[in-house]
């Protein structure tokens, strides 16, 4: 079981300066990127970690689980926001602009 407020992941890719985000995602339709700081992009699509593989709800209070920055925006992660049990799908929100 993962206990509230523990880190369950770290979201990794491949880092993209802000003009190669533009460069391969001319509309901005990166489903898997990230901002981790300014000009800088983490990009999950080529290179996944398991965190790629969380799925969103529509309403954040349905989520089990939240992404975080570090103070220094050096790493994005997935946190629990809830008690999930061994074996549970997790659950975090991708936003207003993903459309489900």
């Amino acid at each position: 079981d993962i206990k509230k407020g523990m880190k369950i992941t770290e979201y990794t890719g491949e880092t993209l300066t802000e003009k190669e985000f533009h460069n391969r995602y001319p509309q901005g339709n990166a489903q898997y990127v990230f901002q981790k700081k300014k000009n800088v992009y983490v990009d999950s699509l080529c290179k996944r970690s398991i965190a790629a593989m969380s799925n969103t709800q529509k309403n954040k209070k349905d989520c089990n689980a939240v992404f975080s920055n570090s103070r220094d925006r050096s790493t994005i992660s997935i946190k629990s926001i809830k008690n999930i049990k061994s074996g549970s799908e997790i659950f975090t929100y991708y936003g207003r602009e993903y459309k489900i």
